[in-house]
């Protein structure tokens, strides 16, 4: 009986032990997620090496869009009928568009990034078939408390914006270019 109790309590030590640490390995799940999916660009001046560009994307594929749901359902503390209404937004939303999330820092004069026709940069995501998209939404998001844990590489230096393109077959791979009298940087993707 002794060993029977013991067994249990060991057993139930274990369990807990194991249990604490499900949020840390979900949120190292979602970094690595984040990571493949997140690339990096730069324009420095030939003189003197001063950034003037510099960015991260973070592409919304399936698999970083459940990631990204999972971590944003932890963060937020939202029970199961907040959770599923807010999971079936962010599956519409991936059926009907490309999304990304963009952080980049630029000096004051070259900050401006919108759909404006006076926009300093201009963003062309392009698909492995060579076909060119404008977005059809560039929305300034202010860089929070909820940003900075969703986006770590979000500096103080940082404007963050989710730039969404119309659905459409990427292929294989994809460019998502910022452009301006600066200069141009491209990032690429592979699409699964």
């Amino acid at each position: 009986m002794a060993t029977a109790f013991r067994t249990t309590i060991v057993s139930v030590i274990i369990l807990t032990v194991l249990l604490a640490f499900v949020p840390a390995s979900e949120a190292a799940s979602y970094r690595g997620e984040l990571r493949k999916v997140t690339e990096r660009g730069r324009i420095y001046t030939a003189e003197n090496f001063d950034a003037k560009l510099i960015w991260r994307a973070s592409l919304f594929t399936d698999t970083y869009r459940h990631a990204h749901e999972q971590r944003h359902i932890e963060v937020n503390h939202l029970g199961p009928i907040e959770a599923a209404r807010w999971v079936a937004e962010a599956e519409k939303r991936q059926a009907e568009t490309w999304e990304f999330f963009v952080a980049l820092y630029a000096h004051d004069e070259a900050k401006e990034f919108s759909l404006q026709p006076d926009s300093f940069w201009k963003v062309i995501l392009t698909t492995s078939q060579g076909e060119e998209l404008r977005p059809t939404s560039i929305e300034m998001i202010p860089v929070s408390p909820y940003i900075s844990v969703m986006y770590p590489y979000v500096d103080r230096w940082s404007r963050t914006y989710r730039v969404v393109f119309p659905k459409t077959d990427l292929g294989g791979r994809t460019k998502l270019t910022l452009q301006s009298v600066l200069g141009t940087s491209t990032l690429s993707w592979r699409v699964r």
